[in-house]
């Protein structure tokens, strides 16, 4: 476990004794002032507790334990101070969430009982969001194994989806939250209330009857509301619904206001947009034109789609034997009586290589089939030309 301690004081001859007396215990990192403290916490972090004096130059302990605990939330939070200022004492409570309060000066078994406590509190933390991480990620799994069990032409999507978010994200200067990254994994699930045939009529661009339009654009909603239902995966939810509905407003709007959940319902809506074109078979500027056109994306979000560059890639052949993780079905995979093992759209993992290989080995498998490499296009491609970026 992380056992990286952070003390922060502007008198290095108190950062000296700490070290003597804390050494042997913790993993002890000592900084002179709060700037270089910022510094050791970007070059030397993650750190499983930091502790800082009160009254400092350039930046007080307050101001700096709130700047801590926006870079690194997970860090337990503590003060050393030789001061009594009750009033600066509540202002590091209130803006940096602080565990403990220590006086100057501090006993070593005092402060070692309060660090052992502080660690003992970031290791809840840490396990915590493993363990959210990891039933959230299980739920995915099996949401995402029921669209591929009821949709597997919407499951199909989802990878394409992924794949250009990712990188429009990543031109959008935004980090690939995970709430934004589940979004994208769970973007279609919404369609599991639809036939599938509907669905396979919707990505082909034929002609929807007027029932069969109005389910097929309401799956956003639907999924919105799926998934509200399940702890921590409300901004999750939001993000999926705001595809629908005020999508043609958002896109009109100073994008300075939106909030997070709008920009990446605004980043999704382009990337399923974008990744159904390139599915289609349309190249890469023919598919941002016809998302442009539509008028229901924000130009900022347009101007990052523009350099995205991912395509529909490769289409090979392969048995299971030939197959490598990473690459995607680009057809349904069959047993020998032509039962469905895997829905196409499925990213190969080991496990997927070894299920397949069993198979094949007793025969019971339909191969070769059609995989699906995700390239880009090269570097010297066009790129369509970009939307002038209004703010509002």
């Amino acid at each position: 476990m992380n056992t990286k301690v952070l003390f922060v004081d502007d008198e290095p001859h108190v950062l000296d004794g700490i070290r003597r007396q804390l050494r042997k215990r913790y993993e002890v990192v000592t900084a002179v002032g709060p700037e270089e403290g910022l510094e050791k916490l970007a070059a030397e972090g993650p750190f499983a507790v930091v502790v800082s004096d009160m009254r400092m130059p350039v930046m007080d302990g307050a101001t700096f334990l709130a700047r801590v605990r926006a870079e690194d939330p997970d860090a337990v939070r503590m003060v050393l101070s030789g001061q009594s200022d009750m009033d600066m004492t509540i202002s590091a409570v209130n803006q940096g969430n602080i565990f403990r309060f220590l006086t100057k000066p501090c006993e070593t078994a005092d402060l070692a009982a309060a660090i052992d406590q502080a660690l003992e509190q970031y290791r809840l933390v840490i396990a915590e969001r493993e363990l959210l991480q990891g039933t959230l990620s299980g739920a995915v799994g099996l949401l995402n194994d029921v669209l591929a069990m009821t949709s597997p032409a919407a499951f199909s999507r989802v990878s394409a989806t992924q794949r250009v978010l990712t990188e429009l994200v990543e031109h959008l200067d935004r980090p690939l939250n995970w709430e934004w990254k589940l979004a994208g994994m769970l973007s279609y699930i919404g369609c599991v209330s639809i036939p599938d045939e509907t669905v396979k009529k919707a990505f082909a661009g034929q002609q929807l009857d007027e029932l069969e339009e109005k389910a097929f654009a309401a799956h956003p909603e639907v999924a919105s509301k799926l998934l509200a239902r399940i702890p921590r995966l409300q901004e999750v939810a939001d993000i999926i619904g705001a595809q629908s509905g005020a999508a043609a407003e958002l896109a009109t709007a100073d994008f300075s206001t939106l909030t997070d959940q709008q920009i990446g319902g605004q980043c999704l809506l382009a990337a399923t947009h974008y990744s159904a074109a390139i599915s289609a078979g349309e190249t890469r500027g023919r598919a941002f034109d016809l998302v442009r056109v539509e008028g229901i994306v924000h130009p900022v979000v347009l101007e990052a789609l523009a350099k995205v560059r991912v395509d529909s890639g490769s289409v090979l052949m392969a048995t299971a034997a030939e197959l490598r993780p990473g690459v995607h079905l680009d057809q349904d995979v069959l047993n020998a009586e032509g039962k469905l093992l895997l829905a196409e759209g499925y990213e190969v993992t080991d496990a997927i290589i070894v299920r397949l290989r069993n198979h094949s080995e007793r025969g019971d498998l339909q191969e070769p089939f059609r995989v699906r490499t995700a390239t880009e296009e090269p570097t010297n491609a066009p790129t369509p030309e970009p939307v002038a970026a209004a703010t509002g």
